[in-house]
């Protein structure tokens, strides 16, 4: 799949339309939340930026949620990366089945959902930096703040 910066679909092939079960025509256009658990909403955007930062988050295969067509969840694992096309950046999304995968913290998702649904309601514009000085993490008050996003 091809996303645009603001989580629009912009590109999906013929794998993608059976792995999700949607004809192509419903999902370009459309943002990629439609393809992902509640849990998992917020969490492209934020490899988004990251790999518009040069980290590294993201362009390793990391686990998420999606959602069929017909509401069931699948278990994904999930590859990233930037690439420019007619001047616009956007992100290549490469998606296969994550049955293999074994999520040993049943807890995580639960923990994750309410961490991002905290920081996506305060008013206030978070940034999260490693110790190292990266960036790992903003919310969208953050990108208003800073007209990195309109109202």
């Amino acid at each position: 799949m091809l996303l645009t910066a603001d989580g629009t679909i912009a590109f999906v092939n013929s794998a993608a339309e059976r792995f999700f079960g949607y004809p192509r025509e419903q999902l370009l256009g459309v943002q990629h939340g439609v393809l992902l658990s509640e849990d998992e909403h917020g969490g492209f955007l934020r490899v988004f930026g990251r790999l518009g930062r040069k980290s590294q988050a993201g362009s390793r295969p990391f686990a998420a949620v999606g959602r069929h067509r017909d509401g069931t969840e699948l278990a994904l694992e999930i590859t990233c990366s930037l690439v420019t096309a007619d001047a616009f950046t956007a992100m290549a999304v490469a998606v296969r089945d994550g049955g293999h995968r074994k999520d040993t913290d049943s807890g995580r998702r639960l923990a994750v959902s309410l961490l991002d649904a905290t920081l996506e309601t305060t008013g206030d514009g978070i940034v999260v930096v490693s110790s190292e000085g990266q960036i790992t993490g903003i919310n969208e008050q953050f990108l208003k703040l800073w007209a990195c996003r309109p109202d």
